[in-house]
């Protein structure tokens, strides 16, 4: 797989970067997840799995995540996901959002708090195509820590 460029998976099927090499690995696409994790708990642990196999990305994409999902849970939930792969992903330039219930509240509170947490680091873009759970005024706030923020 080394000339693997885009990869599109759920966050409770991460097991296998734990044996594959995606050195040219450029963007993963996260879609929600179709079952619930065995009672394990995913924490930094996992994080810290997806977060070394994939710290080549330049961009972290979402898909379809819908607002049933708990907010708080890194693998139910777009922010607190996005948030804790953060520090490990050094060259993230670009975050999209596609068809999915953002929480715009944590993430126009919590990313620049991150961001500035990684030595005051910009995002290139943030997108957010065809998402709810935005207002003008979450948009504003993450207008500060990126360079581009898209509504469609």
């Amino acid at each position: 797989m080394s000339n693997l460029r885009v990869l599109g998976i759920t966050p409770v099927h991460v097991a296998f970067f734990t044996e594959i090499k995606v050195p040219s690995l450029e963007k993963v696409i996260f879609y929600p997840p179709n079952i619930q994790p065995r009672s394990r708990k995913l924490g930094e642990e996992w994080l810290a799995t997806v977060g070394g196999a994939t710290k080549s990305i330049t961009q972290l994409e979402f898909e379809g995540w819908p607002e049933k999902y708990r907010r708080n849970i890194p693998y139910y939930s777009i922010v607190p996901l996005l948030l804790g792969l953060l520090h490990h992903l050094p060259a993230l330039s670009k975050v999209v959002c596609r068809q999915s219930f953002v929480w715009g509240d944590g993430l126009a509170e919590q990313l620049p708090l991150a961001l500035a947490d990684t030595n005051d680091k910009r995002l290139e873009a943030i997108s957010f195509e065809e998402c709810t759970g935005l207002t003008q005024a979450h948009c504003d706030r993450l207008a500060m820590v990126a360079n581009a923020v898209k509504v469609l």
